[in-house]
C-alpha cells in the first residue's frame, strides 16, 4: 500500500514537471464579424456606441508586458455582455474567448471607469432643460409644472455577511433599493432619462434616511426649479413631491388622480426599459452590495448615455390605469404637502 502510495506521489511529481502547452486565444473583435442587429442583440448597443465607450474606457487599458495582450475592445465588450445577459461570467468569457479570472478582472476594471463618468451621465436637468421637461410632462396628461416623476425597484443580490437582515426586501430576499427620478417624458421615443435621487442603499436604510437624504434633495432641486416631483402613494406628499389621493372624493380629485398616473408611468416604463436592456438588473447579482452598487449605477450610466446617442431599445407601453401603484399606506403626510395638493386640484382639474 505504501509502494501504490509512492507511486502515486512520484505520478504527480512528474506531472508537475511536464510544462502546459501555451495557448493563444484568438483575440478577433467580433464587432467586425458580425452585422449591427446581431452586435445589438448580444451587447444591448450598436457598434458606433460601443466604440464611443471603448474610447471613454482608455484608462481600463494598461500595459501588462506580454506579446499578446487583451485589447481594450474585448474588454468592453466582456463587461457590455455580462450587463446585458447576466450570465456566469465564465460563460460570458466564452463569448469572447477569455478565462473566467480574465473575465472578472476586466469586468471590474471597466466598472470602475465607467463608475467614474456616472457624474457625466446622472444629473438633474438645468436651465432650458427644465424647461422642455415642464412642457414634455405636460403634453402628456396635462399636469402643471412637473419637473420629474420618482419611483424605486428592487434588484437581487447575493446576501451579505454583515448585517443581512437590513438587506431583506419586501419579497423576503436580500436586494438593492434603487431610487431614480425621471426627468424626461418622451416615452413615444423611449427616451427616458435616469437621474439616480438617492444613494442605492437597503430598504431599511432608505426608510430611515428619508428625511435627511430624498426630501432634502427634493427641496433643494426641485424647490429651485419651481416645479413638482410625482410618486405614488408610497411617498409622504410634501410641498415639492405631489401623491395621489388615496380616496378620491369629487371629479377634481379624480381627475387629478388620473393626471397623476398618465403622468407617473413613465418611471414604470423606464424600469422596463433598464431591465430589458440589461437582464443583470432582472436577474440575481451574484455579488455583495458594494460591487452590486456599482454594476446598477454603471447601467444607469449607458441608458442615458445611449439616450445622447440615439442608440435606444423599444418596450411595450404601460397602461396607466392599470398601474395606478396606490400602496394604501400612510407614510406621514404633512399639512404642507396636502396644501399644495389641494391647491394644484382646484387650479387646474376643477371645471
Amino acid at each position: 500500500m505504501a509502494a501504490g502510495h509512492r507511486a502515486i506521489v512520484r505520478d504527480r511529481m512528474y506531472l508537475r514537471q511536464v510544462p502546459r502547452p501555451r495557448v493563444f486565444r484568438d483575440r478577433s473583435n467580433p464587432l467586425e464579424d458580425l452585422r449591427e442587429e446581431e452586435i445589438f442583440a448580444r451587447y444591448r448597443f450598436r457598434p458606433d456606441t460601443i466604440y464611443f465607450i471603448v474610447d471613454l474606457c482608455q484608462a481600463a487599458a494598461r500595459d501588462t508586458g506580454r506579446c499578446f495582450a487583451i485589447p481594450l475592445v474585448l474588454c468592453v465588450l466582456s463587461y457590455l455582455r455580462f450587463l446585458a445577459t447576466g450570465a456566469f461570467q465564465l460563460t460570458v468569457g466564452d463569448t469572447v474567448n477569455l478565462s473566467q479570472p480574465t473575465v472578472s478582472r476586466v469586468c471590474r476594471q471597466v466598472g470602475q471607469v465607467l463608475s467614474a463618468l456616472a457624474d457625466r451621465y446622472i444629473c438633474f436637468p438645468s436651465g432650458d432643460r427644465v424647461r422642455q421637461v415642464k412642457q414634455q410632462f405636460g403634453a402628456m396628461a396635462g399636469f402643471p409644472n412637473v419637473v420629474g416623476v420618482i419611483d424605486c425597484t428592487h434588484v437581487s443580490i447575493k446576501k451579505p455577511s454583515a448585517n443581512p437582515e437590513d438587506y431583506i426586501g419586501r419579497k423576503g430576499i436580500p436586494t438593492i433599493n434603487v431610487q431614480d427620478y425621471i426627468s424626461s417624458s418622451d416615452v413615444a421615443r423611449e427616451d427616458t432619462r435616469c437621474t439616480n435621487l438617492a444613494p442605492m442603499c437597503t430598504p431599511k436604510e432608505v426608510l430611515r434616511r428619508y428625511d435627511h437624504v430624498v426630501y432634502d434633495l427634493i427641496n433643494g432641486y426641485i424647490g429651485d426649479m419651481q416645479g413638482f416631483l410625482l410618486a405614488d402613494s408610497g411617498y409622504a406628499c410634501t410641498r415639492y413631491m405631489l401623491t395621489p389621493y388615496m380616496n378620491p372624493v369629487g371629479e377634481a380629485q379624480a381627475r387629478y388622480n388620473g393626471a397623476l398616473c398618465r403622468t407617473r408611468v413613465t418611471v414604470e416604463q423606464t424600469f422596463g426599459i433598464l431591465k430589458q436592456r440589461f437582464q443583470v438588473l432582472r436577474r440575481k447579482l451574484n455579488c455583495y452590495p458594494e460591487r452590486a452598487c456599482v454594476h446598477i449605477r454603471n447601467c444607469i450610466t449607458l441608458h442615458n448615455l445611449g439616450i445622447d446617442r440615439r442608440d435606444i431599445v423599444a418596450v411595450d407601453p404601460i397602461d396607466p390605469n392599470d398601474n395606478p401603484h396606490y400602496h394604501g399606506v400612510d407614510v406621514g403626510d404633512n399639512m404642507d404637502g396636502r396644501a399644495a395638493r389641494e391647491y394644484v386640484t382646484r387650479m387646474y382639474f376643477e371645471r
